[in-house]
C-alpha cells in the first residue's frame, strides 16, 4: 500500500499561483558576468559539491565569496541560481551578486556577498542566552522568506548559518539542495546532512514540504541550548533514526508511520528496539542551565515532533513566547534612539575591536576539477590599495596604554546595576537572570501603565546588560559606573598597548624595585616620564615622556616539512604581510600638504577622566586621538593608509629550520613582525610553527630515532646480517645469535645530530633472555622456562601451527644524547629457514621486555 498523501499546511500553493515563469528553473538562461573582474585571496571551505573561497571584486576592491562549483548536472546548477535570485532582498539571505564561467574550463562560479564569519564550533559555546534567542528567531525570518516563496532549502545546518556575531548578522547559505515545493509531489530523500534529517527521509516519506527545514532548525537549536554538538549522532542513516527514537520514543515513531501508511524498512528489525521518551530536563546540565528555560524547552518540543504537520511553521514559531524578549528588546531600542535617547543597548553580546586585515595567501588544496580555475582567477597579490585593509582601526586602539590616578574624589552619577536588579554582588548569574525576568514583566511598558514604568524599565535593561555580561560585570567589580563610560577602555589600565595586546604600563615596565630601584631611574625621572618633565601636570610636556620604543606585535605563521628535513635541517620561503610604515605619507597618515588639528574630545591633552568606584578619578589615553593630542582632520587623510600612517604589504621571507627540530616547535624571524601601530620601536618577530610530516620508515620519540626491521626467524636465532635504513642511506648491521652473549659491537652510523652534538660511537645491543648451550646444535630456555632445541639442516619441520617468537631489539648509540633503536621482528616465511626446529615455542612475549628502554646499553 503506497504512503497516504500530505500536503503543507502553509505556503502549499505559491509556485502555482506565481506560475511556471517563477519556479521552472530548466528554461533559466544564465547571464554570465566576467570573471577577470575576480581574484581569489585563500580557501575557506569545501563541500561536497563545490570548493569555497574568498575573493575581491578588483573594480570596487569589495571582499566576495566566491563558491566554485565541482561539476554537477546543469539543471542543478540552474536551480540554485534560480531560487538565489528569487530570493534576493530577503531577510538574513545570502545575496548572489555575480554568477561567471571560466571560458577554458567551463566550470561555474556564484559570487556572493562577503560575511565575516566565525566558526560555529568557536561562536556557540559563547553565546549567551539572548544570543541564542536572537539569532534562531533572525534564522527563522529567513525560513519564513523562502518558504512564502515557495522554496525549501532542504539544508539546514550550522554550517550554513553564516553569522558575524560583531556586527549581528546572519545570513543563510548554501542553497545548493534547496527545492521549489509542488504539493503532492514525491521528492528526493538524499538532501540534509545526516545528523539534521528528519524523520520523514529517514523512513522514506518523499512527500515532504517546509516542515523539514523546521526539523534542521530544531536540531540546531536542541545542540545549542543543551551544548552537545551534533544532538541526534548517529553513525549512518539507519542509526540516526535509532538515535532519534531513543530520545522521542517508539511509541510515536510507530504512531507516525501508521498515520501515513508508511512501511519501515525491514532493516530496522533487528536494530530498533523499544523505547520510552525521554523527558527535556534528562539533557540539563550545570554547564547548559543558563540556556533553559520553560518557553525553550516549549519551543524545542514544538519543532521536534515525527509528524511534519504538527511541527510549528516558520510564521508560528516567530511568534512564540521564547522571542519575546528579543522583540522588546528592538522595540525599545526602537523607541529610545526616536526619543533621541540614542540606541538602547539590551545585551547584544559585544566584541573588542580589531584590525581587519586582509589574509592575502594562494589557496592550497584544489583538487583536480578546481586546477582550471587558477589560470583565470589570478592569486590575491600585492595591490597598491593595500593598506586600506587596515584603515577601519580607530585610533583608540592604537596606543591605550598610559594610567594615572588623581586624588580628586566625585561622584558616579550612573545607579547602582545590583541595587536595580535588588540582588547581591555575589549573586548567581542564574539569580540576576531570574530577577531581570521578573522585574522586566513588572515594569514592561505595555503592560504597566505607571508613569514611571519605562524609566524603570530602562534601568532595568541597562543593569542587566552590565550584570548579564560576564566582562562587563567585572570591569564594573573592579572599576564602578567609570567602566560603563563612552571611551572607556579597561584595557589601559591593564597594561594594553593597542589593537594587537600585548606590554604593560608605559613607565613601569623597566622597574627592578620601588621607583626604579635597580634600573639606575629616579623618582624624578619616573613621575616625569608619567606627567612630563618639572612635574608640568597634564597639559604640560608629558606626552613627551610616552614618545617611548614600542615593540610591534609578533606575527604567527606555520610551515610544512619533510622528516629528513627535520633531521638535516632545511629553509623555506613564506609569505607574510606584516604592518609597516606607510611611505606616501611617511607614516605621518596625511595627504600631501594638510596638518593633523587638536583633538577634539580630550582638548590636546591626551587623556580623558573617568570616576571609578572608590570615587577617585582615573585617566587613560583619549579613545579618539589615541593619546597624540591630535587627530587628522576629515578629508585630509592620506589615500594609501586611511589616515593610520600604516599598511600592510606583502613580503616574502627565508626560515632556515635547524637540524633537529621537532614537530610543533616554532622558529623565530627577528623584526620580521609588524611595526608598532603608533610612536616609534622595533618590528615584532615572525614565528614560524614547524609542522614535520610522519616518515614511514622512521619514527621520532624525542631524542631518539626509531626503526623497525623485519628479518627471518633464523637470522634472530642463529644470527646474521640484515641491512637497515639509516638518515644517511643503508648500513649493514650483524645481529648476533642467541648463543651470542649480551654486548656485541658491530656497525658506526651517524644517525640524526641533536642539534649541534654529533658524535660517532660503538653501537651496542641486548638481548632478553637467557641461554643454554653455545653449539649450533642448541638447546635455549627462554625466561618464561619454555624449552626449544634445533640443529642445522637443510628441511623444515614444525611440529605445531607456526607462531611468532620473541621480538629481539638492537639499539645503535650515537652520541651522548641521540640513539637510533632498531626493532626486529620474525617473518614466517619457511622458504627462509635452512634449519629444522625439533620442538615449538608458543608466545614468549609475556616477559619479553615492551620498550626499547629497557634493553638500552649506555
Amino acid at each position: 500500500m503506497p504512503p497516504r498523501r500530505s500536503t503543507s499546511r502553509v505556503y502549499a500553493n505559491v509556485n502555482e499561483r506565481l506560475g511556471p515563469a517563477w519556479w521552472d528553473y530548466d528554461n533559466l538562461t544564465v547571464q554570465w558576468g566576467t570573471q577577470d573582474h575576480y581574484e581569489i585571496v585563500r580557501k575557506v571551505g569545501r563541500g561536497k559539491y563545490s570548493e569555497v573561497f574568498e575573493g575581491i571584486h578588483i573594480v570596487n576592491d569589495e571582499k566576495c565569496i566566491i563558491k566554485v562549483l565541482k561539476p554537477v548536472k546543469k539543471k542543478k546548477i540552474k536551480r540554485e541560481i534560480k531560487i538565489l535570485q528569487n530570493l534576493a532582498g530577503g531577510p538574513n539571505i545570502v545575496a548572489l551578486l555575480d554568477v561567471v564561467r571560466d571560458p577554458i574550463s567551463k566550470i561555474p562560479s556564484l559570487v556572493t556577498e562577503y560575511v565575516n564569519n566565525v566558526d560555529f564550533k568557536v561562536l556557540y559555546p559563547k553565546f549567551t542566552d539572548f544570543d541564542v534567542r536572537y539569532y534562531i528567531l533572525e534564522l527563522l525570518k529567513a525560513l519564513d522568506f523562502c518558504h512564502s516563496k515557495g522554496i525549501m532549502h532542504r539544508d539546514v545546518k550550522p554550517h550554513n548559518v553564516m553569522i558575524d556575531h560583531e556586527a549581528r548578522k546572519l545570513r543563510l547559505i548554501d542553497w545548493g539542495l534547496a527545492e521549489f515545493y509542488h504539493p503532492k509531489t514525491e521528492y528526493n530523500v538524499r538532501v540534509a546532512s545526516r545528523y539534521f534529517k528528519g524523520p520523514e527521509l529517514l523512513v522514506d516519506f518523499q512527500e515532504y514540504d517546509y516542515s523539514l527545514d523546521m526539523w534542521s532548525l530544531g536540531c540546531m537549536f536542541a545542540s545549542m541550548i543543551f551544548r552537545k554538538e551534533p544532538f541526534f549522532h548517529g553513525h549512518d542513516n539507519y542509526d540516526q533514526l535509532v538515535k532519534i527514537t531513543k530520545v522521542l520514543g517508539t511509541d510515536e515513531l510507530y504512531a507516525y508511520l501508521e498515520k501515513y501508511d508508511i512501511e519501515l524498512d525491514a532493516q530496522y528489525d533487528d536494530i530498533l528496539g523499544r523505547y520510552q521518551r525521554k523527558p527535556w530536563a534528562r539533557f540539563v546540565t550545570s554547564e547548559n542551565q543558563r540556556y533553559i528555560s520553560n518557553e525553550a524547552i516549549d519551543f524545542l518540543d514544538k519543532l521536534l515532533r515525527y509528524d511534519h504537520q504538527e511541527r510549528l511553521t516558520a510564521l508560528e514559531a516567530q511568534d512564540h513566547p521564547y522571542f519575546d524578549i528579543v522583540k522588546e528588546a528592538a522595540a525599545n531600542a526602537a523607541e529610545a534612539e526616536s526619543d533621541g535617547f540614542g540606541s538602547l543597548v539590551m545585551r547584544l553580546s559585544t566584541s573588542g575591536l580589531h584590525a581587519a586585515s586582509r589574509c592575502i595567501k594562494r589557496p592550497a588544496g584544489l583538487s583536480p576539477s578546481m586546477v582550471g580555475m587558477t589560470r583565470t582567477f589570478a592569486t590575491h597579490t600585492k595591490r597598491t590599495t593595500i593598506g586600506k585593509s587596515i584603515a577601519s582601526l580607530r585610533l583608540s586602539d592604537v596606543n591605550t596604554r598610559r594610567v594615572f590616578h588623581s586624588s580628586r574624589i566625585a561622584s558616579a552619577s550612573q545607579k547602582d546595576p545590583y541595587q536595580v536588579l535588588g540582588v547581591k554582588k555575589d549573586a548567581t548569574a542564574a539569580d540576576i537572570k531570574k530577577a531581570y525576568f521578573a522585574l522586566a514583566r513588572k515594569y514592561h511598558p505595555d503592560t504597566n501603565k505607571e508613569t514611571s514604568a519605562k524609566d524603570k524599565f530602562i534601568d532595568i535593561q541597562s543593569a542587566y546588560e552590565i550584570l548579564g555580561d560576564t566582562e562587563k560585570r567585572a570591569a564594573y567589580d573592579q572599576y564602578g559606573s567609570a567602566s560603563q563610560q563612552q571611551g572607556f577602555d579597561p584595557n589601559a589600565f591593564a597594561g594594553a598597548r593597542g589593537p594587537f595586546g600585548g606590554g604593560g604600563f608605559g613607565g613601569f615596565q623597566d622597574f627592578g624595585g620601588a621607583f626604579g630601584a635597580g634600573t639606575g631611574r629616579s623618582q624624578a625621572d619616573v613621575f616625569e616620564t608619567l606627567f612630563g618633565s618639572a612635574f608640568g601636570g597634564v597639559r604640560g610636556n608629558r606626552r613627551a615622556g610616552f614618545q617611548e620604543n614600542i615593540r610591534g606585535n609578533d606575527i604567527e605563521t606555520s610551515v610544512g616539512i619533510e622528516f629528513l628535513e627535520a633531521c638535516h635541517g632545511t629553509s623555506r620561503t613564506i609569505n607574510v604581510t606584516p604592518v609597516v610604515d606607510c611611505k606616501p605619507c611617511s607614516a605621518s597618515g596625511l595627504k600631501p600638504g594638510a596638518k593633523r588639528s587638536t583633538c577634539g574630545s580630550c582638548r590636546g591633552t591626551g587623556t580623558r577622566t573617568f570616576v571609578i568606584q572608590s570615587g577617585f578619578q582615573m585617566a587613560s589615553t583619549c579613545t579618539e586621538c589615541g593619546g597624540t593630542g591630535t587627530t587628522v582632520p576629515k578629508g585630509s587623510q592620506c589615500s594609501d593608509c586611511g589616515g593610520l600612517g600604516k599598511v600592510r604589504i606583502r613580503k616574502t621571507v627565508k626560515v632556515d629550520v635547524p637540524a633537529g627540530i621537532e614537530d610543533g616547535m616554532s622558529v623565530r624571524v627577528s623584526g620580521a613582525g609588524d611595526a608598532p601601530t603608533s610612536g616609534t620601536g622595533s618590528p615584532g618577530d615572525l614565528l614560524v610553527r614547524i609542522n614535520v610530516a610522519p616518515s614511514k620508515v622512521f619514527r621520532r620519540q624525542g631524542v631518539n630515532i626509531h626503526h623497525d626491521a623485519r628479518i627471518p626467524l633464523h637470522t634472530a636465532l642463529l644470527g646474521g646480517k640484515v641491512r637497515v635504513p639509516t638518515l644517511d642511506g643503508e648500513v649493514e648491521v650483524r645481529v648476533p645469535g642467541v648463543h651470542n652473549r649480551a654486548r656485541n659491537a658491530f656497525s658506526k652510523e651517524e644517525v640524526c645530530p641533536h642539534f649541534m652534538a654529533v658524535r660517532k660511537e660503538i653501537c651496542s645491543y641486548r638481548l632478553p633472555y637467557k641461554y643454554l648451550g653455545r653449539s649450533p646444535n642448541a638447546n635455549v630456555k627462554f625466561s618464561n622456562n619454555t624449552q626449544m632445541t634445533w640443529k642445522a639442516g637443510p628441511v623444515l619441520k614444525i611440529r605445531r601451527p607456526t607462531q611468532p617468537g620473541p621480538v629481539p631489539h638492537v639499539n645503535l648509540r650515537l652520541g651522548n644524547k641521540m640513539w637510533m633503536v632498531i626493532s626486529f621482528s620474525v617473518q614466517i616465511e619457511a622458504t627462509y629457514w635452512d634449519w629444522e626446529l625439533t620442538q615449538y615455542f608458543p608466545p614468549l612475549l609475556d616477559d619479553v621486555p615492551r620498550h626499547h628502554n629497557d634493553l638500552l646499553v649506555p
